[in-house]
């Protein structure tokens, strides 16, 4: 039995004494061994998970840390006068501005420690600040792990998803090119045979007329693609106002009658009173008859129905407004996981090659509406797409049957044509020259400004391609403004009056014309500008 033996000499009536203390150490010597076992349980407890914990004395200025934390950082266990200075040398110095956390309280933070190696340590840190009774700050406590295998796992793991998806999107643009190729080798075919046989009809005007007629529908069948193409991207061409789906979709109903089979009824649930949509009449009705012929076509021309569904949702993509949905339910065949998981890929389709974008372009054009496009879809229990817009408070236009006539254009002006294709060049003043107007041509932005030099307000208008090499559309249109800031110009491009919009901002472009463009388009443009002077 461990004891403590104390004695003192007394005087007791002229006597002396010693008096003796005894204690008993077991309880006491049983505790410590308890705590010297508690404290290696911890210390080997915190080596297995590679946590340490830490106390700053914000006072005394002194750190004090367990085994393991003093190990991650490579430091005593007790340091005295230490400064915070010091606790940024063990950090890397690109992560120095975390801790600014640490002001604003509790922190949970991840940095790199300091090595001189060219290794990197990755540890995480929970820290909380330490006040008194007077909520005056003493400390800042907090524990420390080494996580760098499951910082280095992840970052591998971030990296083989990156490289899968790359994959999957050389897959898709594989896929897209062979689709491009496909359609439009199939539309060359027939502009070039028919261009070439409207040659050989010279003799028989209207033979030649029928071919040349064939040659300007398969153009515009192509020029159909490409803004598919640029719906698939988010960019394609827009007309914006306001729109309503309930009218939109009943003014539709007999297109979209003879469009499925005739065993196929069509269930309207409309909600009465649906707000107004911002967009495109035209592509939303696009991206509903791209969803009623496939609904059609997962019923294989068995009976079934197709329910068109429209109401106000609160599920908000923005926060702070109601939005409308529309949803499309078939009781066709449904999808598998995998059909699901690459139905909006570039021409991906269960049926045969070379069908267009598809559903690609479905979803562009939804998100080019700031909407969103759900499929819910299981074997042998249909199909459901749900769309979702932002609603607004405008009402729609009226719409008008009256004949808008093509307005004369004021003949004898002279334009400037800058565009790198020399064809479309020649084109454009065929057209104009027929149209009673003499014109110059610039192959490049710096050719267009010599012009313009060479005669500033001999100028009547400039029609601006907005791609070039060397010189974009953008900055030759900034220079020829400062040449002659009243200098007006027609914005031309492949992409859509938005992209432009985007590029150009407010800049004071008089107007805008998409290619491929007709004659009279052409013209009516020109007269309007000339004739006034608006801005774009």
């Amino acid at each position: 039995m461990p004891l403590v033996i104390s004695g003192r000499l007394m005087d007791i009536d002229g006597m002396v004494c010693i008096l003796f203390h005894l204690r008993d150490l077991t309880q006491e010597k049983a505790n410590e061994a308890e705590l010297q076992s508690s404290t290696e349980r911890l210390e080997m407890a915190q080596g297995i998970s590679n946590v340490g914990d830490f106390r700053w004395d914000v006072i005394k200025r002194t750190m004090s840390a367990s085994k393991e934390c003093a190990r991650l950082f490579g430091i005593e266990q007790e340091v005295r006068d230490f400064r915070i200075a010091d606790a940024f040398d063990l950090v890397h110095i690109d992560d120095h501005h975390h801790f600014k956390k640490i002001e604003r309280g509790s922190c949970d933070i991840y940095f790199r420690r300091a090595r001189p190696s060219d290794t990197v340590d990755w540890i995480h840190l929970i820290a909380h600040l330490v006040h008194d009774e007077k909520m005056k700050l003493v400390g800042i406590s907090g524990t420390v792990q080494n996580v760098t295998a499951r910082v280095q796992a992840q970052q591998q793991q971030e990296e083989l998803q990156r490289q899968m998806l790359q994959t999957q999107k050389l897959e898709s643009m594989g896929i897209m090119a062979g689709g491009i190729a496909h359609d439009f080798n199939n539309l060359l075919a027939a502009i070039m045979g028919n261009a070439e046989l409207a040659r050989e009809s010279r003799h028989d005007p209207v033979e030649m007329i029928a071919r040349i007629e064939v040659v300007i529908s398969t153009a515009q069948r192509a020029a159909e693609l490409t803004q598919q193409l640029l719906a698939y991207s988010g960019k394609g061409k827009f007309v914006i106002e306001p729109v309503n789906l309930n009218q939109l979709i009943l003014g539709m109903g007999k297109l979209l009658s003879v469009s499925i089979s005739n065993n196929i009824h069509i269930d309207y649930q409309l909600a009465p009173d649906l707000p107004n949509i911002e967009g495109d009449r035209a592509q939303v009705q696009q991206v509903i008859m791209n969803l009623i012929i496939n609904a059609s076509e997962a019923l294989e021309n068995n009976t079934g129905l197709i329910r068109i569904k429209t109401d106000v949702t609160n599920a908000t993509l923005t926060g702070t407004a109601n939005h409308v949905y529309l949803e499309i339910h078939d009781t066709g065949c449904g999808m598998d996981r995998e059909t699901r998981d690459r139905l909006f890929e570039p021409f991906f389709t269960t049926k045969f090659t070379g069908r267009g974008l598809g559903m690609s372009a479905v979803l562009g054009i939804i998100r080019g509406h700031n909407g969103t496009i759900d499929v819910d879809s299981v074997p042998g229990r249909g199909t459901t797409f749900r769309l979702v817009f932002p609603c607004i408070d405008s009402p729609v236009a009226k719409d008008t049957t009256d004949t808008i006539e093509l307005p004369q254009s004021p003949g004898n002006r002279t334009i400037l044509i800058v565009d790198d294709e020399e064809a479309v060049r020649d084109m454009m003043s065929l057209m104009l020259t027929n149209a009673g107007h003499h014109t110059l041509i610039a192959e490049d932005g710096e050719k267009a400004i010599a012009i313009v030099e060479g005669n500033p307000l001999g100028i009547d208008l400039v029609i601006l391609d907005l791609t070039m090499p060397n010189m974009n559309g953008q900055t030759t249109y900034r220079e020829l403004r400062s040449i002659n800031e009243n200098i007006r110009v027609i914005l031309m491009s492949g992409f859509s009056e938005q992209e432009a919009s985007r590029q150009f901002g407010s800049e004071g472009i008089a107007d805008f014309i998409s290619k491929p463009f007709s004659y009279s388009d052409l013209i009516s443009r020109v007269s309007s500008v000339l004739d006034s002077q608006s801005t774009f």
